[in-house]
């Protein structure tokens, strides 16, 4: 099962798909939990390897996704070639439309260049498969660039009368684009929680107390550390958990939090 849900985030040819297979990977970790914290010297070596391989498994990469999603975005516009705004009257549908409706139909029209809007969200979705290949904590600064980048671009969807030529389109290219942000964090959301239970085991091997996991967590290598922040996971003494705060939210969890978090000592697994 761990097998096909990877392979289908990872081979998916849409971003909703690979979505899914993520929330398989969420339920995934609580079983993980579970089994991490039964572990004994007496446990098979194959069981330990088994689950070693589950947790230091390679995020999934979402190139094919975005691919998929370039696809899609072709067909759109293909089914938008030759269709003229100017026919399509905003007056009631027994009125004919008045002279600034046609107007304002014709700018329209004038304004939104098939063929230039499609390479422009071509570009975009290129741009955003570079950026999901940087760390987590490079993602979101370089999302924020482009970004700025693209609605300089857009010019505010065609507010100045300078920049009409397919203003309509470079709004429209530049509209989508702040959705796939949350993509690639629920990508690195789930790069991070595998590391509590990475942690969960290593602090239960080397048989850590409560007290002192502060301390033992500023001593953890870089790839059990918040992929966000660069920082040691958090240790939470009430409920001896430790926790990972997430950038997005997770319908799994209380209230749809966007924490994970594994109580360290005791059965309560994944919150």
């Amino acid at each position: 099962t761990s097998l096909l849900r990877m392979r289908l985030a990872e081979n998916s040819n849409s971003l909703v798909t690979s979505m899914i297979a993520l929330a398989m990977q969420y339920r995934e970790l609580l079983w993980l939990s579970n089994a991490v914290s039964r572990l004994t010297p007496q446990t098979p070596k194959s069981v330990t390897t088994a689950i070693n391989n589950m947790l230091t498994a390679a995020a999934p990469n979402l190139g094919s996704a975005i691919e998929g999603e370039k696809q899609f975005t072709a067909g759109v516009y293909a089914s938008l070639q030759g269709a003229s705004y100017s026919n399509l009257p905003l007056s009631e549908w027994d009125e004919a439309p008045n002279f600034w409706e046609r107007l304002w139909n014709r700018l329209v029209d004038v304004g939104f260049l098939h063929g230039v809007t499609l390479n422009t969200s071509i570009q975009h979705l290129e741009k955003i498969n570079n950026i999901s290949q940087l760390p987590a904590h490079e993602q979101a600064p370089a999302f924020a660039e482009y970004q700025q980048q693209a609605d300089e671009l857009s010019s505010s969807c065609g507010a100045s009368w300078m920049r009409m030529r397919n203003a309509v389109g470079s709004c429209v290219a530049a509209m989508s684009l702040p959705v796939y942000l949350s993509y690639l964090q629920r990508v690195s959301d789930l790069d991070g929680s595998p590391r509590l239970l990475l942690l969960q085991r290593k602090a239960l091997a080397e048989s850590i107390a409560s007290a002192d996991m502060p301390a033992w967590l500023e001593t953890t290598p870089q790839d059990l550390r918040n992929p966000y922040t660069l920082q040691p996971m958090q240790w939470d003494t009430a409920s001896s958990s430790l926790i990972f705060e997430g950038k997005e939210k997770q319908s799994q969890n209380t209230n749809r939090s966007s924490s994970c978090r594994i109580r360290l000592f005791g059965n309560l697994p994944l919150k």
